[in-house]
């Protein structure tokens, strides 16, 4: 597609090949896609006709499938997305804490055992991975009560 402008910025074209004198000789126009390929370049991709009306009628049943799923209005899906990225944003950050929490906990349950005058605590942590461990176990070792060390393997 070539767009092409005059010095009056309201006469601003798509040109794709085809010329028509009315958009009734080729039926319904959709703008499928418009992305940035490069700098300077737009590229924006149409359907027309059949084509444009099966486009518009698939877009058109998504949305009433997401609409219906988050019960809301179409109009309204752009607000129940952003509040449905919101909640699970919030979820998984109290998912990380809970985890960091059940990691730490889990840690500072390991049999605790004194080497040289060392206290040890030493363990397997079964479904963690050891950089989950880092931090809980960083916790773990602080405190008067605390272990010295704590050596742990995440399975």
């Amino acid at each position: 597609v070539t767009v092409g402008e005059s010095d009056d910025p309201w006469d601003v074209a798509a040109c794709g090949g085809t010329h028509v004198s009315n958009t009734a000789e080729i039926g319904p126009v959709a703008v499928l896609e418009r992305s940035n390929p490069g700098e300077g370049v737009t590229r924006v991709e149409f359907a027309v006709g059949p084509t444009a009306i099966d486009e518009l009628g698939a877009v058109h049943a998504a949305a009433l499938d997401a609409a219906t799923t988050l019960d809301a209005r179409v109009g309204d899906l752009p607000d129940a997305v952003s509040r449905l990225r919101d909640e699970a944003d919030r979820l998984e950050s109290d998912l990380r804490d809970a985890r960091e929490e059940l990691l730490g906990a889990r840690l500072r349950d390991l049999p605790v055992t004194e080497v040289d005058g060392a206290r040890w605590a030493i363990g397997t942590v079964d479904d963690a991975d050891p950089n989950e461990l880092r931090e809980p176990a960083t916790e773990a070792i602080a405190g008067d009560d605390a272990p010295h060390a704590l050596a742990a393997v995440g399975t």
